[in-house]
């Protein structure tokens, strides 16, 4: 594991009350945590001269293999959508609504939705390269952007019901599944865990 990402994994554990550190070392589950992991608790414990207990015998069971630290697989796919396929993406929609009866109907507040847009455009970028290059935080920030990406797509897809145009309400509607699969996978993926240590 390289430095940079050891001092991380460090400052993640000195930001955790000594009773959260406490619990995560007696209970020692080395599939959530990293050997890195425990050695940043035992330091931060010895910090704050805190007596550190004894172990419990180690969690193997869910122990993640090596081969899920990295980003490769759909965690690289992931930074590629955010930081390529997103920001085009963005743009296109944009072309499509302001050509939509949707844009005469509720120009207000698709005036509203674009500079919404246009603000975000930078962030899947910044996102995608934390991401790519393991810096702290990442996931977190990953998440943020993926609800704010669902939220704005939901008043997307309102207005368009409202306004009637069905065929282009569903297509919005559809982009509304994009940060839902994408939370999903950073909550439940074995990738993302071993790469952050979560």
């Amino acid at each position: 594991m390289n430095t940079k990402l050891a001092d991380q994994i460090i400052e993640t554990m000195r930001n955790k009350t000594t009773k959260e550190l406490l619990a995560i070392w007696s209970t020692n589950d080395r599939g959530q945590w990293s050997g890195t992991a425990f050695d940043a608790v035992h330091q931060t414990l010895s910090e704050r001269n805190v007596i550190i207990p004894s172990q419990n015998a180690a969690i193997t069971s869910s122990l993640i293999p090596e081969r899920y630290q990295g980003v490769r697989g759909w965690l690289r796919f992931f930074c590629i959508t955010l930081t390529v396929f997103f920001p085009l993406s963005i743009i296109a929609a944009l072309g499509r609504i302001t050509t939509s009866d949707m844009w005469h109907d509720f120009r207000p507040g698709f005036v509203i939705a674009e500079v919404l847009c246009f603000t975000l455009a930078g962030f899947p970028i910044y996102v995608g390269v934390c991401l790519w290059r393991v810096r702290q935080r990442a996931v977190r920030k990953a998440r943020i952007f993926l609800w704010c990406v669902f939220v704005i797509n939901v008043v997307i897809a309102l207005l368009a019901f409202a306004s009637g145009s069905l065929d282009d309400g569903a297509k919005i509607l559809a982009s509304v599944g994009y940060p839902l699969v994408w939370l999903a996978y950073l909550s439940s993926s074995k990738r993302v865990k071993a790469t952050f240590d979560l």
